[in-house]
């Protein structure tokens, strides 16, 4: 069975990008994760009264 060439083209080019986009991924996870968790963190500290505390301070500067 012969595979039409664009098709099996751009799977190929898919899965090349997703191959080096995974590499990318392993070297900055860390970096990321970490991230995410000083702002997960941040966000659950100031919680919803916070968070609204801080928009309306932000509504009234604008």
């Amino acid at each position: 069975m012969m595979f039409p060439k664009p098709g099996l083209l751009s799977v190929f080019r898919l899965s090349w990008i997703l191959y080096h986009f995974g590499l990318c991924v392993d070297h900055t996870n860390d970096h990321y994760s970490v991230m995410y968790q000083q702002l997960w963190n941040r966000q659950r500290k100031m919680g919803s009264h916070g968070r609204r505390k801080s928009l309306l301070k932000w509504a009234s500067t604008q």
